[in-house]
């Protein structure tokens, strides 16, 4: 019985690089090597006619046979790479605009719980080091007065759209670089780096007041007020930490009659 013959060991080609590309493989480097890489390249069955040899080539037409090769090759990896670049691209934009939508309180499109969180661990890396002091940055805890019954009045549809326009009304009276959210229900927090106690109580004021004589859009007459608790902001403490003394400071505007700013910087004074 007679041996199997051992099947013969294609040949190894060099990688196309135009420094040292030998132009008498350059053929059957493209042939054997690089087509079947490609969807669209014929299998050696279905090929009509194999590539000649660039040995078989007029020596005037061998470099310009090489660079033919090699420009198809790098055309096809560029093609390779800005597909790959764009599908990188529409990647990262899916998961810029997930990471958005989880910090976005979705009813007034402003900062939720989690967003300002962020917002803030972001703020500490910027200030890191500065601690709350009258000419340093401030803390506003706002509570809109008595939102409970125009939910049980008027229904849930109406409290919606009161809290959007008093969302509207927070933007419209803030800074660039201020940072608002809904710290839940109807209760907003606004960050307010480089805010001294003085510049932090005005804000407060204006919001008031603003939010006082912006009455909502709805179909019943709804007029809104709310109670602002004004604090100094700690970058060395975590935010709960910082909202504790704001929110204190807001309780005591909610006793003392509501739609009024309270302020720590006047009680500790």
């Amino acid at each position: 019985m007679s041996e199997n013959p051992q099947p013969t060991q294609e040949p190894q080609f060099p990688a196309p690089s135009p420094a040292d590309f030998d132009p008498t493989q350059a053929a059957d480097y493209a042939q054997k090597m690089l087509l079947p890489h490609f969807s669209d390249a014929p299998s050696e069955s279905q090929a009509a006619t194999p590539l000649a040899p660039a040995e078989a080539l007029p020596p005037s037409e061998v470099e310009t046979h090489e660079h033919q090769i090699i420009n198809n090759l790098y055309d096809q990896i560029d093609s390779i790479n800005a597909a790959k670049a764009a599908d990188d691209a529409n990647r990262n934009r899916r998961e810029a605009d997930q990471k958005r939508l989880a910090m976005t309180d979705e009813l007034t499109q402003l900062y939720n719980r989690a967003g300002l969180k962020a917002q803030y661990q972001e703020q500490q890396g910027r200030f890191k080091g500065r601690r709350g002091t009258d000419n340093g940055d401030a803390l506003l805890v706002i509570d809109l007065d008595h939102f409970k019954n125009v939910n049980d009045t008027y229904g849930h549809p109406v409290g919606d759209k009161v809290l959007k326009r008093v969302a509207q009304t927070l933007r419209s009276a803030l800074r660039e670089d201020d940072v608002v959210g809904r710290w839940g229900g109807e209760e907003f927090l606004v960050i307010l780096p480089n805010t001294n106690s003085e510049t932090a109580q005005i804000v407060a004021e204006r919001i008031r007041t603003d939010i006082d004589n912006t009455p909502p859009d709805t179909e019943v007459p709804v007029h809104m007020t709310t109670c602002v608790g004004v604090g100094p902001l700690d970058f060395s403490k975590d935010l709960e930490d910082n909202v504790e003394p704001a929110d204190k400071a807001l309780y005591k505007a909610k006793q003392s009659g509501r739609n009024q700013v309270v302020s720590t910087y006047t009680q500790a004074a």
